[in-house]
């Protein structure tokens, strides 16, 4: 099993203070998720509306695999 990183640790960044990143978000989701995954990988960290996340896209990065049939 992996060992869980800090928040200090994740790539990413949390913007400005109390607004974050929401406006980036907001003025298209799918954008900002595709430039952050490009930029830091599938596990990176910020802050929307105030509250810090951290998002985990992808299979690896939610430590999921798909079982093959036997």
């Amino acid at each position: 099993m992996r060992q869980l990183k800090s928040a200090e640790e994740i790539p990413g960044s949390y913007g400005l203070p109390i607004l974050g990143e929401t406006l980036e978000i907001f003025r298209s989701s799918e954008l900002y998720l595709w430039r952050r995954f490009q930029q830091y990988g599938s596990v990176f960290k910020t802050s929307v509306m105030g509250r810090k996340r951290a998002y985990l896209i992808g299979p690896d990065a939610n430590g999921t695999k798909k079982r093959e049939n036997r």
